[in-house]
């Protein structure tokens, strides 16, 4: 895995999204042009690896809070989006990481906390179910680790902040990993090597 170019996303009040990318020390527009109302609070993760190097958008709330199972795709070598399906249940609050080729949108809220978990293969272009939680969890944080997705905090069934962290690998069996040491909810995650 190497990093070589960066992406984020810009929303603008028109709901319109711009996307940068930054490499070699320069700064672009790369592209945007997308308008739709099921942006906002929507997942953005970005998949650096070559080949592959795409965004994926998946899911939000409208400003007008209807739920969104919209998922897009951004390639920015061609500079175009492109509708890649929906999710199975709309939802926001939905976390999501990498592993492989497969592309994880987990948990979530549809107006309570979901243990939904929706796979995108991002080389052959379908989704699929994934293997639910072993609790719904809205705003939790995930990232790829060792081979495994790992899914930490949230706000579960209860609507309580957790501490819980789980993992699955590529079986789809979810197993509890070590408590975090304090409960948090819409947390951000990284994974290095280092």
């Amino acid at each position: 895995w190497k990093l070589g170019m960066a992406y984020w996303i810009e929303i603008v009040q028109s709901r319109t999204f711009h996307v940068y990318e930054y490499y070699g020390g320069a700064v672009r527009n790369a592209g945007g042009g997308i308008a739709a109302g099921f942006f906002l609070r929507g997942v953005v993760l970005a998949l650096i690896d070559d080949p592959l190097g795409i965004i994926i958008v998946a899911g939000g709330m409208s400003d007008e809070g209807m739920l969104g199972a919209d998922c897009y795709r951004y390639d920015p070598a061609a500079d175009r989006w492109s509708v890649i399906g929906s999710l199975s249940t709309p939802r926001t609050g939905v976390a999501a990481a990498v592993l492989g080729e497969r592309v994880w949108i987990i948990g979530g809220s549809n107006g309570t906390p979901s243990e939904k978990v929706d796979v995108y293969d991002a080389v052959g272009g379908g989704w699929s179910a994934g293997p639910e939680l072993t609790e719904p969890l809205w705003q939790a944080t995930a990232a790829a680790f060792g081979g495994r997705v790992w899914v930490m905090g949230g706000v579960d069934a209860a609507l309580l902040r957790s501490d819980r962290v789980y993992s699955a690998g590529p079986d789809g069996v979810w197993r509890v990993e070590s408590a975090l040491p304090g409960a948090l909810s819409a947390a951000a995650a990284v994974a290095t090597s280092a």
